[in-house]
């Protein structure tokens, strides 16, 4: 399997463990694609907070 279809899959599988919600794609490819490529958990949560907050994911690196 290559990596974007265990993105794909492991997206998937957030999506449905999450009662299958609409408007969460971006949320679950993205978790999905930092689990894949290996992203520790805490500069994946650092990442994805300063992505949201508009941010650049620069502020996340030390």
């Amino acid at each position: 399997m290559g990596r974007t279809e265990g993105i794909e899959r492991r997206a998937y599988e957030l999506w449905e463990a999450e009662g299958k919600p609409d408007g969460m794609a971006a949320k679950h490819w993205c978790r999905a694609r930092k689990e894949v490529d290996g992203v520790p958990e805490a500069n994946a949560e650092m990442i994805e907070s300063a992505n949201t907050e508009g941010h650049s994911s620069s502020a996340a690196t030390p």
